[in-house]
């Protein structure tokens, strides 16, 4: 019983889509504080965790939730919204997209949001408003099956930057 219990539970989990795979083990890891806290080490362990990878092939346009965020550095206000808050301005960064809310606004699992070691949390960023000239740059990645190579976390972790070809099918 307790295997056939563990077996549908198995099966569940991979009858999930890929972005729903990651957005859960995202969620699962809200309130914790994955490695030393560094925002990559949770997209890191999501992706792992979840057998994806991310490479320069798969930015998109759109978001969808699930897709990873990430950028060098921008400029956004602060402001309280119900339970979330608003980031002020951040350098190198990445994060999983939880919703599209609308408008160039995303709900957002990150972790290190304050710079300070914070644990995972949901923030909202907003890329649309009046006066975001200040950007470095920043892409939506939508993950893939595959194993999570050196080339990848080179990529998640802004060493490389999402500009330049980088796809992590090729060997480290």
């Amino acid at each position: 019983m307790k295997q056939t219990i563990l077996s549908l539970l198995f099966i569940g989990f991979f009858s999930l889509s890929l972005e729903a795979q990651v957005l859960e083990q995202a969620i699962s890891m809200r309130g914790e504080r994955i490695g030393s806290s560094m925002c990559f080490e949770l997209v890191e362990a999501v992706l792992i965790q979840t057998g994806q990878k991310i490479d320069t092939l798969g930015m998109v346009d759109s978001a969808r939730p699930g897709d990873v965020f990430i950028t060098y550095g921008f400029y956004r206000y602060s402001q309280s919204v119900s339970k979330y808050r608003l980031i002020e301005s951040i350098g190198s960064h990445v994060a999983i997209v939880k919703k599209v809310l609308g408008n160039d606004c995303y709900l957002i699992i990150e972790q290190n949001a304050d710079g300070k070691g914070s644990e995972v949390t949901e923030s909202i960023i907003n890329l649309g408003m009046h006066g975001f000239v200040n950007s470095l740059g920043y892409a939506f990645i939508r993950p893939i099956p595959g194993e999570f190579t050196a080339a990848c976390s080179r990529l998640v972790r802004g060493i490389d930057h999402f500009s330049t070809t980088n796809d992590c099918e090729i060997a480290d």
